[in-house]
């Protein structure tokens, strides 16, 4: 252990031989041999637990792996990744180091292993959270098998990030000292990174103590062929940063404890800081909410207004004549509504040892942050018309913040309060552009995915610099009233680069929020993405505002929509539906369907208020609307209507296998049922999809899956066996010999399709309940919390959905069961559920038979039906455009995990521009296959007979959340 580092005190350690032998008594010493295991990577993530324990320890039940992640050794972070505490992890990793069965030579063999994995998802998964996580990964299995290699990537790290003045810098120095045991031949990278931390969080005296340890402090630090500034050069840049009349003026998170224990002290006679805190701990510590600059405080003023105490952790010496000129706006202009009144207090802090430090004090602002507010307006039935008329009022926001010569500067979802009232209220100001501030560098970059690819920390002050972001926020308010948007999945924090490696290219197809709003079930929302696209590829100096984007005059008859808009906006902001329907019949001449007609008299009875983007989107057939009636789905074209009184047969995934679809409606009408709905994917890896889909137009109710999406558009990120397939399908049914009008009914079919259907509580997709047509919610998913409570949180009661082949039901208890446990009958009780029905035509749970549910009140039968399996595969050889291996998978009844989805790239689009990696990360791949082969051969694991690593069920499937 490098001197001075040591992790764990004596109490830690002891503690943690407490909890382990705990758990050794409750579930058992085998269980105990994969925390050993476990403990070899920095953070773990279900998949990655899966497979440590399927290549090393397989004898183990599977639910070993939930037993270890829900007990007390780990702890959930968030996003689905788990740590373990320091001293636990030490101790683990020290047993298995001394193990006589397992040894060093075992945990090489799990770094080794490590580094596949992170070779392998990097190239599956953009998210930057998990890639930061892939990178500690990485670092933490070299130091095992090449410390001088780890060492190398992490000062590469540590130069990057330290001309920047975030956080990242302290994370990276945070995981050097946690591998400091494996890298104490390299335990000079260890101390500087040490004292580097202590620097940037303000403590200098102990980043003293650790640059005095280094041989030289007065000379670069040189690891590998990476060059780090000299200690001393550090240590003098920071004290000139830092000093005021010789004292350090920016307190760090202890300072600010420490201080707020007395508050009389803290902020002595200073009328803005009589208050008393609200959030304490048991301990009567105040309770703070961090930011990647700053902590804030809820207080009570000694007026009785509720107020925010924010106070800044990181040098931020600019501040302090920004905010002078901003009040110095305000008081000109006239605060916007939609910002909060604060003030900026140079030398509100006063800390334990005499320094001074900023405060600064603002209205507390009672409310939701966006993300959350969108997500909950999707489960209430006055969601549609909460989100148009919140799109109104965000764009009136924007243009009142514009007309007063103000920018935000860092426009995201979590600087934004919903009111109780529904009013909108900005936060965070650090990067607000005001005149007087014009040409200034930009405090902060903002978050990634809501700003311009050129946005960076090179940026200059405009009155422009919301332009995009402005954008693209509009549009996921408006997006929200089709498809819920789950923004924290989506979201991407800043990622931690390797030397050499840059960061990924912004384009429009890496940017998942932008991605999730082009795959809206609103073509109007689509049409708006693929203009935002283009500017979004430009230079951001051609983006328009908010007002001149909407002014655009977007593909509607006459160009009219906006016009239409601002005509009857100027009388009244809403209106009902029908005198909608009317006007617009008016002005623009448009014919409707008398299906329309019929539709449009039922729903303008039911509904008042509906804000009339909503109307032009209905009549001008932006959208196939589907509206909830009395819990009676009602759709302007008729169809898809279920009567849920009577006995349901719901199928999925028939993927043009008509042997398949025969005998499941043989099985129904043996039964006697009357109803049939279907989850999408008739289409898709079959040899007979013109034939599936003339049964298929015969259903009563019918979703889009991802494979009619990808035949109708186009079969982005599919692997390439199933994107050929697609265009084989495509082919098909263009040049099928059919009259041309049943040709053009089935294309109409397809674009037809809704992505969901709701009756009543009962929810019908093809993929998640969060997002309808693309994401895979596998049996092992029960181990990701966060993920499957956000599928509940958009589920009323029931969600019925297909995608993965494997049928099951899973429960509010994060508990999943397979139908052979039910023995094939389930009934629903008050709770709510998510029901996977398995597939028709490509089942993947190794069962080939065809696979399909009933539904009859409350009463789920599941059944699987024989088929003339071969005479299907016989077909798919027989078609050239079909892959072999699509017939051995349908033998077998598997597929390739991952097959279709949207994160699941094919060989050519993993070798885009994001995913290639520089030649570090060709060399880490070439030393994982080295060390692979090699440390396999050598130690074998005793219960498994392979002699590689066996990616088992997870070999490319893509880490969610």
């Amino acid at each position: 252990m490098t001197p001075g580092l040591d992790l764990a005190s004596e109490d830690d350690r002891e503690s943690a031989l407490d909890e382990v032998l705990s758990f050794s008594r409750r579930f058992g010493e085998d269980t105990v041999s994969l925390c050993m295991h476990a403990a070899v990577p920095l953070g773990l993530t279900p998949e990655l637990l899966h497979l440590i324990r399927h290549n090393f320890l397989h004898s183990l039940p599977r639910v070993a792996e939930s037993d270890l992640l829900l007990s007390p050794l780990c702890r959930d972070v968030g996003g689905g990744f788990f740590q373990m505490r320091s001293s636990i992890r030490e101790l683990l990793i020290f047993e298995l180091r001394n193990d006589a069965e397992f040894g060093k030579t075992r945990l090489e063999s799990i770094a080794a292993l490590m580094l596949g994995f992170v070779d392998q998802q990097w190239t599956v998964k953009c998210d930057r959270e998990f890639r930061s996580f892939l990178l500690a990964q990485r670092w933490t299995a070299l130091a095992y098998i090449d410390p001088a290699e780890a060492a190398r990537q992490l000062a590469s790290a540590l130069a990057t990030d330290l001309q920047s003045p975030g956080d990242e810098i302290v994370a990276v120095a945070e995981i050097a000292q946690e591998l400091s045991e494996p890298l104490q031949s390299q335990e000079d990278i260890v101390i500087y990174s040490a004292g580097i931390s202590e620097l940037r969080q303000g403590r200098t005296a102990l980043a003293a103590r650790f640059f005095d340890t280094l041989s030289s402090k007065s000379k670069p630090l040189i690891v590998g062929d990476v060059v780090l500034p000299a200690p001393q050069t550090l240590m003098k840049h920071s004290s000139s940063a830092e000093s005021d009349g010789g004292q350090q003026k920016w307190a760090d998170m202890s300072d600010i404890s420490d201080a707020l224990q007395d508050l009389e002290s803290a902020f002595g006679d200073e009328p803005a800081l009589q208050c008393e805190l609200l959030e304490k701990s048991d301990s009567g510590k105040p309770i703070g909410h961090h930011g990647s600059f700053s902590v804030v405080f809820k207080a009570r003023h000694a007026d009785g207004r509720l107020i925010t105490l924010r106070f800044f952790t990181h040098q931020r010496n600019e501040l302090p004549e920004r905010y002078k000129r901003i009040t110095r706006h305000f008081n000109e202009v006239s605060r916007p509504d939609g910002l909060v009144d604060f003030q900026f207090l140079e030398q509100g802090l006063r800390l334990a040892d005499g320094r001074r430090s900023p405060v600064m004090v603002l209205d507390w602002v009672e409310g939701k942050t966006l993300d959350r507010w969108l997500l909950s307006q999707f489960e209430t039935t006055a969601g549609s018309e909460a989100c148009t008329l919140m799109a109104e009022r965000w764009r009136r926001l924007m243009g009142d913040l514009r007309e007063k010569q103000i920018a935000h500067g860092d426009l995201q979802p979590m600087n934004i309060i919903v009111t109780p009232e529904s009013e909108l209220k900005l936060i965070d100001y650090d990067s607000m552009y005001v005149p007087s501030l014009e040409g200034l560098p930009t405090v902060e970059r903002g978050v990634d995915q809501y700003q311009h690819p050129e946005r960076d920390r090179h940026t200059t002050l405009s009155l422009e610099i919301d332009n995009f972001s402005a954008i693209l926020i509009y549009l996921l308010i408006l997006a929200s009233e089709f498809d819920p948007i789950d923004l924290p999945a989506l979201e991407s924090t800043r990622l931690f680069l390797p030397d050499g490696e840059a960061p990924p290219p912004k384009t429009v197809e890496h940017s998942s929020i932008i991605r999730k709003l082009a795959s809206s079930s609103s073509p109007a929302i689509a049409s708006m993405v693929a203009l935002l696209k283009r500017y979004h590829d430009g230079p951001i100096k051609a983006v328009p505002s908010l007002e001149g984007f909407i002014a655009f005059e977007w593909d509607e008859p006459d160009g009219g929509a906006e016009r239409f808009r601002s005509r009857v906006m100027s009388q009244t902001n809403e209106t009902t539906l029908g005198d909608a329907l009317r006007q617009l019949e008016s002005i623009h001449g448009v014919s409707i369907e008398s299906s329309a007609k019929e539709s449009k008299a039922v729903i303008s009875e039911q509904f008042t208020g509906v804000e009339l983007d909503t109307a032009i989107r209905i009549l001008l057939g932006s959208t196939k609307h589907q509206a909830s009636v009395n819990g009676v789905s009602v759709s302007l074209r008729g169809g898809n209507k279920i009567d849920l009184a009577q006995p349901v047969a719901i199928l999925s995934d028939i993927h043009g296998n008509l042997e398949a679809l025969d005998a499941v409606l043989t099985d129904i009408r043996a039964r006697g049922i009357q109803q049939i709905c279907c989850l999408g994917d008739s289409v898709g890896v079959g040899p007979n999809p013109g034939e599936c889909i003339a049964v298929a137009m015969t259903f009563d109710a019918h979703v889009l899956g991802d494979f009619e999406q990808g035949t109708l558009f186009d079969p982005d990120g599919f692997d390439p066996i199933c994107r050929q397939a697609t265009f084989w399908t495509r082919a098909m049914m263009e040049n099928e010999q059919v009259e041309t009008t049943l040709q053009h009914s089935r294309w109409d079919f397809f674009g037809e399709m809704p992505r969901k259907l709701s009756f009543g509580d009962i929810l019908f997709v093809h993929a998640s309940p969060r997002d309808p047509t693309n994401e895979y919610v596998w049996p092992e998913d029960i181990y990701n919390q966060r993920k499957v409570e956000r599928c509940f949180q958009t589920t009323k009661r029931i969600c019925f959905m297909g995608h993965t082949g494997i049928p099951g039901i899973f429960t509010e208890e994060l508990e999943y069961r397979s139908p052979e446990e039910v023995e094939y009958e389930y009934s629903l009780g008050p709770g709510k559920h998510l029901i996977n029905v398995g597939s028709v035509g490509k089942p993947r749970d190794g069962d080939p038979r065809a696979s399909y549910v009933i539904l009859n009140g409350n009463h789920l039968t599941f059944r699987r039906i024989e088929y003339d399996l071969e005479r299907t595969a016989a077909k798919i050889e027989r078609t050239p455009e079909l892959s072999d291996e699509l017939a051995v998978e349908l033998r077998r009844g598997a597929g390739r995990p991952g097959e279709g989805d949207d994160l699941q790239r094919s060989s050519e689009d993993q070798r885009s521009s994001e995913d290639q990696r520089s030649s570090e990360d060709l060399s880490s791949s070439e030393l994982a296959k080295k060390k692979l082969d090699e440390m396999f051969r050598r130690n074998r694991p005793t219960d498994k007979g392979h002699s590689g690593p066996d990616w088992g069920t997870n070999d490319t499937r893509p880490i969610e959340d």
